[in-house]
């Protein structure tokens, strides 16, 4: 497997994270986007325990 970049992007509400990760999308045309599953019903299940 090739190796590749980690790049994580945090901030407070407004910062614009989503802004600079659709940026980097359009640059990178094949990188990989993941986020912390706090708004699925795993996040939800996790986060009440």
């Amino acid at each position: 497997m090739p190796e590749g970049k980690l790049i994580t992007l945090e901030g407070i509400d407004g910062t614009g994270k989503s802004s600079i990760a659709k940026l980097l999308g359009t640059e990178f045309p094949n990188a990989v986007f993941t986020r912390e599953p706090t708004r699925s019903w795993i996040g939800k299940t996790v986060k009440n325990r």
